[in-house]
């Protein structure tokens, strides 16, 4: 979390820097793809560990002086309400004061809603920072000696208590590696874990 929260700070304090500045004469390249057109970005974005299918888009250039706003959606891939051994009908309460079962672990799922504003520093380089919108999904598991429960004693049940909705920070980079194609790197705090996607874009006004 610490390093999230330096990384958000070091990019805002680049966002400031440079809100005043013209982006042509950040731009020494010829044909670069932040500066010397607008760009429409679709593309695939994972939150890892946690959210491993995602979408993203963008929208930045030098219709808006260098300025962009980016945005995704995010999920968790099979999550413990989709497997065997969750039963809906049980309850952490009764797990622990009825059944007295043995605690295994606890997981959550996630889908997330994020919006950012993106600088482009260079024509192969831009920064964005943003928030968004997590709703978590908590389940715990646990273990019935007895195996009259779950599938050879192991089930998931939900957990209410767990569950809620939280505030998302993210922060990261995006590289031009051609023409059309871009990738990303970064980090988010709800679920915590580190942004990595790739996105193909189109000009929109040269």
């Amino acid at each position: 979390m610490r390093k999230l929260v330096r990384f958000t700070t070091v990019s805002m304090g680049w966002l400031l820097l440079l809100a005043g500045r013209p982006a042509h004469a950040q731009d020494g390249m010829v044909g670069a793809t932040f500066l010397t057109g607008t760009r429409w970005t679709v593309g695939y974005a994972v939150n890892a560990p946690s959210q491993l299918v995602g979408f993203s888009t963008m929208v930045i250039g030098r219709r808006f002086a260098g300025w962009g706003v980016y945005a995704d959606y995010k999920l968790t891939l099979d999550p413990p309400s989709d497997r065997p051994e969750y039963d809906a009908s049980l309850s952490v309460d009764q797990a622990v004061n009825q059944f007295n079962d043995r605690f295994v672990g606890d997981e959550s799922a996630w889908t997330t809603l994020n919006l950012a504003v993106v600088r482009a520093l260079t024509g192969t380089l831009a920064v964005y920072v943003g928030g968004g919108y997590s709703k978590e999904k908590a389940y715990r598991q646990f273990f019935d000696a007895g195996q009259a429960r779950g599938q050879y004693g192991f089930y998931w049940v939900d957990d209410d208590d767990g569950s809620g909705t939280r505030v998302n920070l993210l922060a990261g980079v995006w590289f031009r590696l051609t023409e059309s194609v871009m990738v990303q790197f970064g980090g988010e705090s709800a679920p915590r874990g580190f942004t990595v996607g790739a996105s193909l874009a189109v000009p929109v006004v040269r």
